[in-house]
């Protein structure tokens, strides 16, 4: 049995070229300003909660205000994807269970914040073979990163 295994890269910035089709989300990124998001993804198997080995992938959400203004991350619009599909209960996996440290708020200047998701590999992941992973909003989209579901 191969391992499962995650590959993940995490980016925090964004560049406006990625966004050629968005206009608003081009003007959000002239000169970098603003929101951006990043997303990074481990592999977890069996909890202290669990001992019947369920495989799920914990994903660390973050959210990065490097504009001069402080901005609303507008969490009621957060989407993820999943091969460039849109998971149906996106706002569940966001608005549901834990916030992020020091609770939900607009972010300063400088500010961010990361959000942690457990998504189980059966529900989300079950065909054994590369996902591409990413989630955005209005105001931004982190890059994507690679959960290889190999297991």
């Amino acid at each position: 049995m191969t391992p499962f295994r995650v590959i993940a890269t995490a980016a925090i910035v964004v560049l406006p070229s990625l966004f050629s089709n968005s206009t608003h989300l081009s003007k959000t990124l002239n000169g970098c300003g603003g929101l951006h998001a990043g997303i990074m993804a481990r592999v977890e198997v069996g909890s202290p909660h669990t001992t019947d080995g369920t495989r799920y992938v914990v994903f660390t959400f973050t959210v990065l205000n490097d504009g001069d203004t402080t901005a609303s991350p507008e969490r009621d619009d957060w989407k993820l994807f999943v091969d460039d599909i849109e998971v149906g209960d996106s706002q569940a996996i966001f608005l549901e269970g834990e916030g992020p440290l020091g609770g939900w708020r607009d972010l300063k200047p400088g500010e961010s914040f990361h959000l942690r998701k457990r998504l189980p590999v059966s529900l989300y992941f079950p065909e054994e073979r590369e996902h591409k992973v990413y989630w955005e909003s209005r105001s931004f989209r982190s890059s994507a990163i690679v959960v290889n579901a190999n297991l």
